[in-house]
């Protein structure tokens, strides 16, 4: 079961100050794309609009990825969401 709110590549995780150095690569996961391997992360905030979190748990991701994802259990902090017109509709407790 995946813990993560957020998984993030290197160039990411550097662009947020984290250092790579300090990671362990050694979580395993499986994607459509494949395996890989990520390094748990603990950010001190997220934010998407005004949706604000502490202590997010991350997957810095080993293998370059072409965006961020926003996991489950962000999604499960939700009240709901929802598609509209091509949009992602949040809606916060």
């Amino acid at each position: 079961m995946c813990r993560d709110i957020v998984a993030a590549d290197q160039s990411i995780a550097t662009r947020l100050g984290v250092d790579l150095s300090s990671l362990h690569f050694d979580d395993p996961y499986e994607t459509a794309n494949g395996a890989g391997h990520g390094a748990r992360y603990s950010a001190s905030s997220l934010a998407v609009g005004p949706i604000r979190f502490s202590d997010v748990a991350m997957s810095i991701n080993q293998q370059p990825m072409h965006t961020s994802l926003l996991g489950m259990a962000f999604f499960k902090r939700l009240q709901s969401y929802s598609f509209e017109d091509r949009r992602l509709r949040l809606k916060w407790r």
